[in-house]
């Protein structure tokens, strides 16, 4: 059996192992042991680096979530409009409810 390679990845390590006696994840390996009451130091440095554009776009993204946050779930004017115009008979006129029903249909197909 030979062992090409070794990265850690998470709680195990993740090797490229030939021969017949292959291991799962995690199986009989663990990186950290020891390594605390060592003071030891896996070597391995993670570094992530997010670019000027996708920290702009999240910019973005999160006023506009703020933004959105701002606008009432409910147009009260819209609401408020709708009910005078039952109220005086707007909807009673037959060229309306034709053109409410024929919208109506469309949505439906």
């Amino acid at each position: 059996m030979s062992i090409e390679s070794i990265s850690h990845v998470g709680n195990g390590q993740v090797g490229n192992i030939k021969g017949d006696h292959a291991l799962k994840k995690n199986e009989g390996i663990n990186p950290l042991s020891g390594l605390a009451k060592e003071g030891g130091n896996l070597g391995v440095v993670d570094k992530v680096e997010i670019s000027e554009e996708a920290q702009g776009l999240q910019n973005t993204l999160s006023k506009l979530k703020a933004d959105l946050e701002k606008v009432p779930d409910v147009r009260q004017g819209k609401v408020e409009n709708a009910i005078k115009r039952m109220e005086s008979g707007f909807y009673d006129n037959q060229d309306v409810v034709d053109k409410v029903a024929g919208a109506i249909k469309k949505l439906t197909i």
